[in-house]
């Protein structure tokens, strides 16, 4: 009895794995036709496509850093500040670093197809020497 009404309930809402494939789907096609164009590149092309990879993090995060470093700097260098202004710029420079971390997560899901292309090119290569 059990079985039969499992089975039905894996017809209508389909299994874990059937959702989740359905969930990476976009992800597949968007890393198998970036995997196409890195093919025809060279072994120092391919390498600079990771350089590429971190230069792009770097700029999508430009602002936020030079924010936390000028911040930073502020503190350390301003001998007059108060304890109380310095434990506002410290609670700016940690919210901040939560802004970072959410903008870090929105560049790395966009940049992931590219980047596991990257490494299955980069593999595929080992594999063959």
């Amino acid at each position: 009895m059990l079985d039969f009404l499992s089975k039905g309930l894996k017809k209508v809402f389909g299994t874990k794995s059937d959702r989740d494939v359905k969930e990476l789907e976009p992800y597949i096609t968007t890393t198998n036709a970036a995997y196409a164009l890195l093919q025809s590149l060279t072994n120092d092309e391919l390498r600079g496509k990771t350089k590429e990879l971190q230069d792009y993090i770097g700029e999508k995060l430009a602002h936020i850093d030079d924010e936390i470093k000028s911040l930073k700097l502020s503190i350390e260098t301003d001998e007059d500040m108060s304890i109380d202004d310095k434990e506002a710029v410290f609670r700016r420079v940690d919210d901040l670093e939560k802004q970072r971390d959410v903008e870090l997560e929105a560049v790395l899901e966009e940049i992931l197809p590219r980047a596991f292309a990257i490494v299955k090119e980069t593999a595929r290569r080992f594999k063959e020497n």
